[in-house]
C-alpha cells in the first residue's frame, strides 16, 4: 500500500513566489505612471458638486492655454449679404465690433455720394466718377467696416476700410479697374480735428495715410484719405516700382453730392443711427416705430436683424442713465 503524502509550502518559499508576483505587477504600473520614482496618491471620491467644480476649473485653465485667434479683414463683395465667417470667439463679438466703430467714426463724414474729378488727363480730359460710402454690418459683425464703390474711377473701383484693434493700424482693401486688390495699411498723420466753418457749422478734418507693404506685383500703392471739411476731401495716390520711392501719380478732388453729413455727435440729435451712431439720413420702421440709419449699409443690417439693434440701443440708454 502506497500513501501519498501533500507538503506545504514552507514560509520562505511563500515569500519567493510572492516577491516574483510583486514584481511582475509593479513593473508596469511604474512604467505607466510613477514618474519621478514618486508613489502615486490616490484621489479622493469626489461628491458631484465638487467634480462639476472640478470640470469647470480644468475647461477654464484649458481655455487660458488656447492662443487667442487673431482677427482678419474681410474680402470685398460685402453689401451683396455674402457673409465671411468671424474668427471672433462669440463672447468678443460685441467689444470687437465696437472697437472697430468707435475708430472708424471719424471717417463716418464719408458716408454719402460724391463726385470726384481727377487732376491727371485721360484723353485730354480729367476723368469724373461718381461713388458712394456705406457702412457695412453683414458680411462679418466683428470686422464692420466702410466700404465704397464708384462707377468710372481710373483708380479705385471698390474699397474697404476697417480698423484692426490688435494691430492699432487701419486696413484698406482696394480694387482697381482691372480688378487687381490691393491691401494697405496705416495710420493718421494728421489726427482727426474739428473747427467751426465759415457757415457757423462744425467742420472735420483728417488725413490718412496707408501704405501697400507686400504687394502682388512689382508696383506698390500709397494712398492719403485727406478730408478737408465736411463737402471735401482728396485722395493722393503715390505708386512705387521695385525698391524704388514713392511718386504722387493723381490726386482726385472729391465734392459731396446732396446735403453735407453734420461733424459731432451733438448736431444729430433724435437723428442719430441706430447702427453706427452717425448722422441718421432715411429711417426704419420695426413693430410700429421708426429709427434712423445712416446708410443703405446701416439700413440693410438694422432689416437682417432688428431685435439685436434694438437691444444694444437700449443697452446703451441704460448705461447712460447709470
Amino acid at each position: 500500500m502506497t500513501i501519498q503524502v501533500k507538503l506545504m509550502p514552507t514560509f520562505d518559499s511563500l515569500r519567493f513566489r510572492y516577491s516574483i508576483l510583486a514584481s511582475v505587477l509593479v513593473l508596469p504600473l511604474c512604467a505607466l505612471g510613477c514618474g519621478g520614482g514618486q508613489p502615486a496618491k490616490a484621489k479622493p471620491v469626489a461628491s458631484s458638486t465638487s467634480e462639476e467644480a472640478a470640470s469647470a476649473s480644468t475647461e477654464e485653465g484649458s481655455e487660458a492655454a488656447k492662443p487667442k485667434p487673431k482677427f482678419e479683414a474681410v474680402t470685398l463683395g460685402s453689401e451683396s449679404g455674402t457673409s465671411t465667417a468671424a474668427t471672433t470667439p462669440a463672447g468678443t463679438e460685441s467689444e470687437q465690433m465696437e472697437s472697430v466703430v468707435h475708430a472708424l467714426q471719424p471717417m463716418q463724414v464719408m458716408l454719402g455720394k460724391w463726385r470726384g474729378t481727377t487732376n491727371q488727363k485721360f484723353k485730354g480730359f480729367s476723368a469724373v466718377e461718381e461713388l458712394e460710402w456705406i457702412w457695412d454690418f453683414r458680411s462679418n459683425r466683428a470686422q464692420p467696416a466702410l466700404i465704397v464703390k464708384s462707377d468710372k474711377s481710373p483708380y479705385i473701383r471698390e474699397g474697404r476700410l476697417t480698423y484692426l484693434p490688435q494691430d492699432q493700424v487701419f486696413q484698406f482693401t482696394v480694387k482697381n479697374p482691372e480688378g487687381v486688390q490691393h491691401v494697405l495699411r496705416g495710420k493718421f498723420e494728421s489726427e482727426p480735428d474739428e473747427f467751426t466753418g465759415d457757415d457757423n457749422k462744425p467742420q472735420r478734418t483728417y488725413k490718412l495715410v496707408l501704405t501697400e507693404a507686400e504687394p502682388e506685383g512689382d508696383e506698390a500703392w500709397k494712398v492719403a484719405l485727406h478730408q478737408q471739411e465736411n463737402n471735401r476731401y482728396l485722395v493722393q495716390l503715390s505708386r512705387k516700382r521695385g525698391s524704388g520711392n514713392f511718386q504722387l501719380a493723381d490726386t482726385v478732388g472729391t465734392q459731396r453730392l446732396g446735403t453735407s453729413f453734420a461733424a459731432s455727435d451733438e448736431d444729430y440729435g433724435e437723428k442719430k443711427c441706430i447702427i453706427s451712431g452717425g448722422l441718421g439720413t432715411s429711417t426704419v420702421s420695426y413693430n410700429g416705430k421708426t429709427y434712423w440709419v445712416c446708410c443703405s449699409g446701416c439700413q440693410a443690417a438694422f432689416n437682417d436683424d432688428p431685435k439685436r439693434w434694438l437691444a444694444k440701443m437700449a443697452e446703451a440708454d441704460k448705461m447712460k442713465k447709470n
